[in-house]
This record gives C-alpha cells, structure tokens and sequence, in this order.
C-alpha cells in the first residue's frame, strides 16, 4: 500500500522538483489569467481575496495624458475611524459694527464625519487593466476638474486657460465644443456593483467629455458599503457639502449628480435621500442604474453589499416587498435656498423596522419619490443585462409626482457604454446613437438652468 496513491512520477528522484515546477505554472497560470476585478468582495473578505491575487499592483491612479485633476480632496482627512469631517479657516468679523471689522481667520466645520467605518481592511489600490479603484476607506475623496477655457479667466475664477478640447464633438454630437464655464458642476458617481468604482471608464472619461463643454466636474471616490449602505451615501452627501460651501468661489450655481449602473443607485439614493438643502441635487443624470428592490428587478449582488442579507434572504424579501406593497419612508422636501447642515429628525433607520424587507426598502430609491425629488434624465439600453424597467420605474414615479424627467432607452449599446467612445476606449457600443445621447444630455443640462 506504501506509495499506492502516490504517482510515479513523485516517488522518482526528479519529483520533488516536478512538483514546484508543476505548482509554480499553476499559480501562474491561475494568477496571470484570472480577473483582479474581484479583488475586493463583500463583506470582510478583503484580505483573503487579496491573499489570492498575492501582491496587488502599485496604489496609482491612472490620469489621461494631460488630464490631471485640478483639485483632490479628501473626505476624512484623520481617517474614516475618526468621525470628524473638514474644517477650513472662514475669515469671521470680531468687530462691534459695520465700520469695525477686525477679521481673523476661525475654522468652520465644511463637511460632517464618516459615520461608520467599512470593512476594508487593506490598502486602496488601482487595477491598471480595467481603470478599476478598489478598497477606498480612509482615502474616499473628491477628484475635481475645472472647465478648460478659451479666454481669459475671469478674475478669482478657477478655471483653467487653455484651447479648448474638442470632447464628444468629435463623435459628430453638435458640432464644435463650448468650453465657456456654465455655472453647472457634476458629481459624478462611478459604477462597480458596490465592490469596486470602475474610476477610468466612468470617471475619468466623463470628466473630460464634460468640461470640455464648460461644466466643473467632481468623481466621487466613495466607500464600499460592505453591508451598510449609509456608508457610500455619507461620502456623497459630505461631497455635496463641500462644493456647496465652495460653489460661490468655483462660480458654480447649480450641483448636480451622475451615476452609472451601481453608481446610478447611489445617485438615486442621494437624489430620494437627501438631508437638507444642502445635500439636495440640483438635478439628477443617471446611466443604467440598478434601482429597485422588486421581484425580477432587484441587483442581488448590489443589494447584498448594500444590505449585508444573503442571496436567498434578499429574494425572500423581495417578494414580500412585491405581495405586501410596504409603504416607504420619504423625505419632507426641502427648498433650495435653505442651506443647512442640520439633518431633519428622522430617517429610515429609525422609522421602519428592522427586518429584511425593509432593508431593501431603504435603498429602493423608486419607493422614496416625492414631489420634492430632483428633476432627471435617465439612459438604458434594452439589451442591458440591468432590466431597464429600473429606468422605467423610477421616470414613472417622477412624473407621478410632477417631477419633470426624460428616459432614452437605445436598441442597443448593453451595459457600461458610458462615455466609452472610439477615442477613448476604442470602442463605442452606442456608436449608433451617440449623437443622439450627447444631443439629450446637452440639452437637459441647458434647460435645467
């Protein structure tokens, strides 16, 4: 029996060596051709799926040549373990009147905290061969760009001087790209199912098309949820609260949001969920957005890091939402010019009860319409592997409560086309009607003013 289950090629004097040879190509080839896109899974199981892919690439982030950002800030400047947010010296008058100023320098708290932490439990690093951002916790921040100019700058503006970029005209869109600052700012939410932010594709990308034609951007690099959904929604609320307290420096009079596919939810979330006028968009653009918790609908992979409930309890309770018809929680609406930090009283949290149910409940953001909701534009394709009913639904409640919204669902294009274009991607899955998806973006933004 001694060696019987042993093969022979092991029992000779060569086989200990045969044996790493055999384990080294296997690792190499397990390795090698496996995708790093899930590097980073929910929940807590970080460090393990980091264990496999061994040393992760270099913590670079990737910039189109030309096209590095103007300003980065970061969300949590102690960490996301410390709950304190941003504080900036405001100069403050100690005078007793009109002609006695004496100005010092005070800080002024910008931004609230990070709430609770996420379980990443590693480092943030950068895939180079899918533009993808994995692992963001204490780095969550705000990467912006300023509109490139034509002229001079007007005095105290930002805005960079320099020739215009062509950006999507060069699809044909609508003829020669403005680049005359619009006063509108976009925060745009990147994609990845609520494991990674797919920051090149539908980050970097964007961005350039878009201050190509005047408009000042910002990419969030939110938080992973890894079962708490408040998390990523707190990173885009505080990014709100930045550039609204900077909006009249930046020469910005509107902040809208922008999200694709996962990050479509989150806007969605962040357009439903706001806080205050402060944390209000100005309006809302979403791209193939994963949107509602209902049976045939709902993301599972989504909800789960979202909602931290497993597979089956996320379907069971899918169709509870569908038979029983739970009536959600929504926001009192609040007006634009009542900028504030104070959170109203209450939230979901403490109005519905803890069941799975209404874990998703909380982050159907189709169930949290009101008259109050931004106004949006949405884009689906009906070969989309997200159902574009997602679409459907949300611009039906919209307008269900008079909300102005405008839905463009292609032939084709499936899902992540973004602004993939033959120029920057080299290819363009909505080739098509890309004309036609600049035209209805364009337009919008226009006549949101």
């Amino acid at each position: 029996m001694n060696g019987y289950f042993v093969p022979k090629l092991l029992r000779s004097p060569k086989g200990p060596l045969a044996l790493c040879l055999v384990w080294i190509l296997g690792s190499l080839l397990f390795y090698g051709c496996g995708s790093a896109r899930q590097a980073v899974a929910y929940p807590g199981t970080h460090a393990k799926n980091l264990a496999v892919h061994k040393q992760p690439p270099a913590i670079v982030t990737e910039y189109p040549a030309g096209f590095t950002p103007d300003l980065v800030v970061h969300l949590y400047p102690e960490g996301q373990h410390v709950d304190r947010g941003i504080a900036e010296p405001t100069q403050i008058n100690l005078g007793s009147g009109a002609k006695d100023k004496r100005m010092t320098d005070r800080p002024v708290q910008v931004t609230l905290g990070p709430g609770e932490a996420n379980r990443t439990d590693t480092t943030e690093f950068y895939w180079p061969r899918d533009g993808s951002l994995n692992a963001v916790g204490d780095s969550a921040r705000i990467v912006i760009y300023f509109p490139r100019q034509t002229g001079p700058a007007k005095k105290g503006s930002p805005q960079i001087t320099e020739p215009a970029e062509s950006g999507p005209a060069k699809t044909g869109s609508t003829g020669p790209a403005e680049s005359t600052p619009t006063g509108q700012m976009i925060l745009i939410c990147p994609g990845g199912g609520y494991n990674e932010l797919m920051f090149r594709s539908e980050g970097t990308y964007a961005a350039q098309a878009l201050t190509a034609r005047g408009y000042t951007v910002g990419i969030i690099c939110y938080r992973m949820p890894t079962g708490n959904g408040e998390i990523p929604l707190t990173d885009v609320q505080n990014a709100f609260r930045y550039c609204r307290h900077h909006a009249k420096e930046w020469g910005i009079s509107q902040i809208g949001i922008m999200g694709m596919s996962a990050g479509g939810h989150l806007a969605a979330m962040a357009s439903t969920r706001y806080l205050d006028a402060a944390t209000r968009p100005d309006f809302t653009i979403l791209f193939y957005p994963v949107i509602s918790a209902d049976p045939g609908l709902i993301h599972i992979g989504s909800f789960r890091r979202l909602t931290g409930l497993s597979p089956s309890q996320i379907r069971e309770a899918s169709e509870e939402l569908g038979q029983k018809g739970i009536t959600p929680h929504t926001p009192a609406g609040i007006p634009a010019a009542e900028a504030t930090h104070t959170p109203k009283p209450t939230t979901p949290e403490q109005t519905l009860e803890q069941t799975p149910a209404n874990a998703l409940l909380r982050y159907a953001p189709d169930r949290h319409i009101t008259k109050d909701t931004p106004p949006a534009l949405l884009f689906h394709s009906i070969d989309d592997g997200v159902n574009p009913e997602n679409s459907l639904r949300y611009y039906q409640r919209l307008t269900s409560q008079g909300v102005k919204a405008e839905l463009h669902i292609f032939p084709s294009g499936g899902h992540g086309w973004g602004f993939n274009t033959l120029e920057t991607a080299g290819r363009d899955r909505l080739e098509p009607y890309r004309t036609v998806f600049y035209d209805a973006l364009f337009s919008f933004l226009e006549n949101i003013k």
